[in-house]
């Protein structure tokens, strides 16, 4: 019966995304959501970048169909659901005043403190215990918004090529519903079925050539929900499988953003010594991972293809 669940859910999710993504196609241009070609872009033409919003509409409605209709118990349940419902709310609303008028990277960090500490205080704890010992309440928020916050932007740094971000995303996901459903957390894995299939209605039509992209929105709500989905897969006090998993899942773009600020942080101090340039440690530049392949004459689907070779064999 599981195995009919999730394949109606699967079907359900990625139905809808491909409608909504259409829509947004459609939609997005006039809401001003449109990413131009520029400096620090790869592409030559201007692309609609609401696609977030169509992810985040799919996995809100089918996610509460899955709780409501199966009536089955595990972590991703309807306490969680509400208080990812606000949080992701409010990163979305973050994500699109970004998108629309541009925002201060300060601002974007303090958002996404708020909406990491809205999701832990919904349950209480992050990792729980540390070798059997308790971890102070402090040390379990401080935690778990560091690595919260890490995710989100980490998906965010490596949404700047067509289907690179969404395509991580997706075997991340893929391995978190692998994970859920062999530990009998079926839930859970339907709920990761949910984004499974958000995802991919999404990525019809972000694959090169891109007539959609994620944007700010999608992206940061992309690591956003992975951060807190491979934690609560992984068993909210196995503190190991809880840093392990979201990891491994994740490793791509976590490799790639502590390349960029370590990248940044040299070069900022190389310009204060005169040997460089000024850079700010929150400023874009095109040194990626997927940028320096590209560079090196690689096509993007060859690139995003590498991508999803490493994704995978983390995962």
């Amino acid at each position: 019966m599981i195995y009919l669940y999730a394949l109606l859910t699967l079907a359900g999710a990625f139905t809808m995304a491909l409608s909504l993504t259409r829509v947004m196609i459609w939609l997005g241009p006039k809401l001003g959501l449109i990413d131009r070609p520029g400096e620090r872009r790869i592409h030559t033409t201007p692309v609609p970048q609401a696609g977030g919003l169509a992810v985040w509409g799919t996995f809100m409605t089918i996610g509460l169909l899955v709780i409501l209709l199966t009536n089955m118990s595990g972590a991703l349940n309807g306490n969680w659901y509400r208080a990812f419902a606000v949080a992701s709310a409010l990163l979305i609303l973050l994500g699109l005043a970004d998108d629309r008028w541009g925002l201060s990277p300060w601002i974007k960090l303090g958002v996404q403190v708020v909406v990491a500490a809205i999701l832990f205080f919904s349950k209480g704890r992050g990792i729980g215990n540390f070798l059997g010992f308790e971890v102070h309440w402090s040390i379990d928020l401080l935690i778990w918004v560091v690595w919260t916050v890490g995710i989100i932007n980490a998906f965010n740094l490596i949404d700047g090529m067509d289907g690179l971000c969404g395509g991580v995303a997706i075997i991340s996901v893929g391995a978190l519903v692998v994970v859920s459903f062999v530990s009998g957390r079926l839930l859970d894995g339907l709920m990761m079925v949910a984004m499974l299939g958000a995802i991919g209605g999404f990525l019809r039509y972000n694959i090169h050539p891109a007539r959609i992209f994620l944007g700010d929105t999608g992206s940061m709500f992309l690591g956003f929900f992975i951060a807190s989905a491979a934690t609560a897969s992984a068993g909210e006090r196995a503190v190991t499988a809880s840093l392990l998993i979201p990891l491994l899942v994740a490793g791509v773009p976590v490799i790639d953003v502590i390349l960029a600020v370590w990248r940044r942080t040299t070069r900022k101090w190389l310009s204060r010594l005169g040997l460089g340039k000024t850079v700010k440690i929150f400023g874009a530049d095109r040194d990626h991972l997927h940028h320096r392949l590209l560079q090196l004459g690689f096509s993007q689907r060859k690139v995003a293809m590498l991508f999803y070779l490493a994704a995978g064999l983390a995962s």
